[in-house]
């Protein structure tokens, strides 16, 4: 937005300043609005730089610095956008959400390391194999991952974000993918969910897990079982 604009916001917060006293709105709101119409004018005071030798004199008006105010909180925007663009993969990518069944969370909560250690195995493997096959890349991709156990409601969780380069090396060549797609969405649920339920039989009959308290071998044979019926939650999305 550029300063014009910020300007004009100002002018209309001021034009209207009369009618907003007069309205019964919460201090913080008031607040907003005093530093907004007030900003950069003789209300907020100013300083005068003068140079020793004459050459040349300034007055900056002192700026409110609130966030909602437009033409403060202009700087601080541009800068924040600017930095979030230097964190995203300079190449086109997917954006690739695995989540694990929340079945599984008791379970996950007495087996943390284990789990944290094979969520991101499985779905590693997952991409990598499919991505490697010749019916869909026939490529090995570049791949960012990160963990997250909460969910936005602040409630248990566990789900992996990854950062999909759309191709990969095949033969020291880049292969990229075509039509705006990178896999079967079908296929990978089905495989992930092969993958992790592989791996829990099997950590489970080498004694690596640990059952949480009120839950018996059978009961977890249940659920272990039932998963396998359930479509499990992953997402690919376009980068960001």
């Amino acid at each position: 937005m550029s300063n014009r604009n910020n300007n004009i916001i100002q002018k209309i917060f001021q034009s209207y300043l009369p009618q907003l006293k007069n309205k019964k709105l919460p201090l913080k709101d008031q607040k907003a609005i005093t530093a907004i119409t007030a900003c950069r004018t003789p209300e907020m005071g100013y300083q005068y730089l003068s140079c020793p030798k004459g050459h040349e004199d300034k007055i900056n008006s002192h700026s409110c610095r609130h966030r909602s105010c437009s033409i403060c909180s202009n700087k601080g925007r541009h800068e924040w956008i600017e930095s979030e663009k230097e964190r995203l993969i300079n190449c086109p990518h997917y954006h690739v959400v695995f989540t694990l069944p929340h079945e599984y969370i008791n379970l996950w909560q007495y087996n943390r390391k284990w789990f944290t250690k094979t969520f991101f195995k499985a779905c590693r493997d997952t991409l990598i194999e499919l991505l490697e096959d010749d019916r869909y890349l026939g490529a090995t991709p570049g791949i960012l991952m990160t963990l997250h156990t909460w969910g936005r409601q602040m409630n248990m969780h566990p789900h992996i974000h990854c950062l999909v380069t759309a191709g990969g090396l095949s033969s020291d060549e880049w292969k990229a993918t075509h039509n705006n797609y990178l896999l079967p969405i079908k296929v990978v649920k089905a495989l992930f969910r092969g993958k992790m339920q592989a791996y829990i039989k099997q950590a489970y009959l080498e004694d690596m897990l640990r059952l949480p308290l009120n839950t018996s071998p059978h009961e977890l044979n249940q659920m272990h079982r039932s998963l396998y019926k359930k479509e499990w939650s992953i997402r690919i999305q376009e980068q960001y």
